[in-house]
């Protein structure tokens, strides 16, 4: 670190916090950028890129849970890393401060809200796919028979008629 310099230098793919571990502080990118990344299911996902000017880590000031995904510096990074008490003092110093957190989770929040509904959507094209790919593959399993293709004819053909052969077979085993 050079004299001056505030924060700490984290390596290219160095880790800066780890999903699952216990938080006490955020973070401020003051040069370079970081990669969030989570864990879900056995797979890494990644949820995004943070640059110089970002936070990350503020929600371990507000909740006393553990990390919700994994950050690790993309180059070069340097940041400045702040706890509960330092922020509490920093914020009564410069109440703004807390108003910008406000706006990056803000946005953050909001870019979620589009993601999910995206993802809604896909799914719902996707589970349509797969009711019409079924419905098909019903219909062409019940034609690939010679009883299924003669009943499907049948049906077609009741359904042509408007009923009237099931009309006349009631009639004929009624009396």
């Amino acid at each position: 670190m050079k004299i001056g310099e505030l924060g700490r230098t984290y390596q290219d793919g160095e880790v800066i916090i780890r999903q699952g571990e216990p938080g006490d502080r955020m973070y401020v990118i003051q040069a370079g950028s970081v990669a969030v990344i989570a864990q879900i299911g056995g797979r890494e996902i990644h949820i995004a890129d943070l640059k110089a000017g970002d936070i990350f880590g503020e929600m371990a000031l507000f909740q006393q849970e553990t990390r919700s995904a994994t950050v690790r510096a993309v180059g070069e990074a340097r940041l400045i890393s702040i706890d509960r008490k330092g922020f509490l003092r920093r914020v009564n110093e410069d109440p703004s401060l807390a108003y910008r957190i406000l706006q990056q989770m803000s946005g953050r929040i909001r870019k979620m809200n589009t993601d999910i509904t995206q993802l809604k959507r896909e799914v719902r094209a996707v589970l349509k796919e797969r009711r019409v790919f079924t419905e098909r593959r019903t219909v062409q399993r019940r034609r690939s028979t010679p009883q299924s293709a003669a009943s499907e004819k049948r049906a077609r053909e009741t359904r042509r008629d408007g009923g009237e052969r099931r009309k006349q077979y009631y009639l004929i085993t009624e009396s």
